[in-house]
């Protein structure tokens, strides 16, 4: 089952990134195996799994390179946040 997608060109680094508006829990699971309890190790795994960067996939060693810190946290910051329930909540 794939899931929708959106496009979010970083602001920095104007690199586009297809974030998954969800993504299955094994992807989950393995980002959680590879980090070993390290949240940004395992955050970083998890990027690397389900998001593609100018429609490619990046090695993590790649995404440390290309992606600079502020670039980073707004990467963090779209995978994670959910804006329709932030709508929903505020309609309420």
């Amino acid at each position: 089952m794939a899931f929708p997608t959106r496009k979010h060109t970083l602001t920095r680094s104007k690199i586009e990134v297809t974030i998954p508006e969800d993504w299955h829990v094994s992807d989950t699971q393995a980002a959680q195996r590879y980090g070993k309890g390290d949240v940004p190790k395992t955050q970083m795994a998890l990027i690397q799994r389900v998001c593609r960067f100018n429609g490619e996939t990046w090695t993590a060693a790649d995404i440390a390179e290309k992606i600079t810190g502020k670039d980073y946290n707004e990467l963090i910051g779209e995978l994670y946040g959910d804006d329709d329930d932030e709508d929903e909540a505020g309609n309420a």
